[in-house]
């Protein structure tokens, strides 16, 4: 399968009330990942979703905070609880700020080896996020 990576950074526009996102796919197919980036005042909202988009687990991590680690929520019957705390952690250590992450992915009867390239996924998705973030702080205070 190719591997597909796309950033998108833009507002929504001066008074539409719609917050400025950034978006980064990785993957195709089933291992494909979109994470989602919203401004919600000084902070971040993080989606991570794939295949069936749901909410899964939910982390938050304040990154103002050193040494802290993110406080998570896992559906019961869910696993994504430690790549939400990993991907709010990644995001909130790169900008200091504090992050939501809500994830949801399902694949219908994902072997091992796709579980582990969809994990593999989103980590590499965060990385390129928070990289990207930080790299444009100022553009993201009000």
């Amino acid at each position: 399968m190719t591997d597909q990576r796309n950033f998108h950074s833009g507002s929504c526009g001066e008074g539409t009330g719609n917050p400025p996102t950034s978006t980064v796919i990785v993957g195709s197919g089933r291992l494909r990942v979109k994470l989602e980036l919203r401004i919600q005042g000084r902070d971040f909202l993080l989606l991570v979703t794939g295949g069936e988009a749901h909410v899964g687990a939910v982390a938050v991590f304040d990154g103002s905070v050193e040494g802290g680690r993110a406080v998570v929520t896992e559906m019961p019957g869910h696993r994504e609880g430690p790549l939400a705390g990993e991907c709010a952690e990644t995001l909130g250590r790169a900008t200091g700020r504090t992050v939501a992450a809500v994830v949801g992915i399902h694949q219908d009867h994902a072997t091992g080896e796709e579980i582990s390239s969809i994990v593999a996924n989103v980590r590499q998705a965060a990385a390129e996020l928070a990289e990207a973030v930080a790299a444009n702080q100022g553009t993201f205070d009000d």
